[in-house]
């Protein structure tokens, strides 16, 4: 297969991370069908990455000749009725694979269909899959074992927040990290200062956004956006909220995946750790959790399978969980939206505390 191509520069530290990924599809393996999972927290990169490795091998002449080509946008994104979502884009990807109008389901059944698809190689992007069961559906329940369904050289892009959807489909896991701080100073002072943006002198303002922003691509991009054109007061005004309150676009990337959690118990649990025990080691966490709830530690292995929580290893402290500044923050503000202050399930903010203890017979 030829080089990975080199990308645009909005596409700041993309290039190693999709020859990674290309390099773990090899198309050049003819014998199997094979799944590559991108997994990762919101506005990380994961479709960003899936989609360069899509266009790469898309415009590849090698793979143009001899595979059919889909990419499925946002398989999870909460419509009126999730069933018929999916069975829409059911619908919309085999009728592409396959050359035809408007395959159902019950048209996928019929032999001779299912027999040019085990002689058609493809790729395919599952993006934003929410659940296995969603995997199961878009791949007629074939995604335990794909090469029921596909050629042999087929490859399957499946990216997604839950690890648990990967681990169903026995899929290579690829976690989609930050960006290192070289690569989110780039893409920030791209978005910040566009052709005819002034340039901002002072660096500590910069800072500031950088470590808010923490390697997350969406927010360098959002905060950067929204930093050029703008003097020097504007910046210095704008770094005081941060912590405060969070850009619309971030927090609503965000609390979609917050809402995706159904279970009571693990929204509070989350919100818990988000808002008092990031960095606390996970052994004693786990444990002080479990006077609470007995089922603590499987509650915290799937909020880690579901990137809302980090597990980190280190040397002197041991394994420690981890939660991303900007999670952290979108706990908050999921707790300052319950109005009644008497009765918030958690405080963090000084004078909010100091309204309470004084004035607690009124409220």
């Amino acid at each position: 297969m030829s080089p990975t191509r080199q990308f645009n520069n909005y596409l700041v530290g993309m290039n190693s991370r999709v020859a990674e990924v290309v390099q773990r599809l090899v198309m050049k393996e003819m014998d199997t069908v094979r799944i590559v999972g991108l997994c990762g927290m919101g506005g990380v990169g994961k479709t960003t990455v899936a989609q360069a490795c899509y266009d790469n091998l898309r415009d590849s002449a090698d793979e143009k000749a001899n595979t059919k080509f889909h990419f499925v946008n946002r398989v999870g994104q909460n419509g009126v009725n999730d069933q018929d979502r999916v069975e829409g884009l059911v619908r919309e990807l085999y009728s592409k694979l396959l050359s035809e109008d408007s395959l159902s389901r019950e048209d996928l059944n019929i032999e001779h269909r299912r027999g040019r698809l085990l002689k058609t190689r493809v790729l395919v992007v599952l993006d934003d899959v929410h659940t296995p069961s969603q995997l199961d559906e878009l791949l007629l329940q074939d995604a335990s074992d794909p090469r029921k369904l596909f050629a042999p050289g087929s490859r399957i892009i499946v990216t997604t927040r839950n690890r648990k959807v990967l681990e169903h489909v026995k899929a290579e896991i690829h976690s989609v990290g930050p960006l290192d701080v070289n690569e989110s100073l780039q893409l920030f002072k791209l978005h910040a200062f566009s052709l005819g943006s002034p340039v901002v002198d002072d660096d500590d303002d910069g800072d500031k956004v950088l470590s808010y922003c923490n390697g997350n691509p969406l927010a360098l991009r959002v905060l950067g956006g929204a930093l050029s054109y703008k003097d020097s007061k504007y910046w210095e005004s704008f770094v005081l909220k941060l912590g405060k309150t969070q850009e619309a676009e971030i927090h609503h990337v965000l609390r979609t995946s917050y809402e995706e959690l159904r279970d009571v118990k693990d929204r509070r649990l989350f919100l818990d750790i988000a808002c008092f025990f990031s960095g606390h080691w996970r052994s004693l966490l786990v444990k002080y959790m479990e006077t609470v709830d007995e089922s603590a530690y499987s509650r915290v292995e799937d909020l880690i399978g579901k990137s809302f929580l980090a597990s980190v290893f280190d040397q002197s402290e041991g394994e420690i969980l981890v939660v991303h500044d900007l999670l952290k923050e979108m706990a908050w503000n999921i707790v300052n939206e319950e109005e009644d202050l008497g009765r918030r399930s958690r405080l963090n903010d000084p004078a909010d505390i100091h309204n309470l203890l004084t004035n607690w017979k009124v409220l």
